[in-house]
């Protein structure tokens, strides 16, 4: 049965009733868009004080090749990629929001 006239993708039913954004990669995601795009030469610094959730995600964006170091750094070719998309997301679904209000 498909939820609200929603036609699903096969794959993902047989995948059975999944999270996909699970807490620890909402937060990577909420690093990456800290991310300033606009300028290569600034990178971002996760200190010892932060948010014990944001520093984990940090050294796991580290451990997927993302930032260049497990404290934040610089955005990696890849890293610059994950978050050029993930503020493409984030800008699309919160414009949506607006356009839908209007």
């Amino acid at each position: 049965m498909e939820p609200h006239g929603i036609k699903l993708n096969p794959a993902f039913i047989e995948r059975g009733p999944a999270m996909p954004f699970t807490p620890d990669l909402v937060n990577e995601l909420n690093t990456l868009v800290r991310f300033d795009l606009a300028n290569t030469q600034q990178g971002i610094k996760i200190h010892k004080i932060a948010d014990p959730a944001i520093i984990a995600a940090t050294l796991r964006l580290h451990g997927k090749g993302l930032v260049t170091q497990v404290d934040g750094g610089y955005l990696t070719g890849l890293g610059r990629d994950a978050a050029e998309h993930a503020q493409a997301v984030l800008t699309i679904l919160t414009s949506a929001a607006v356009t839908a209000r209007e």
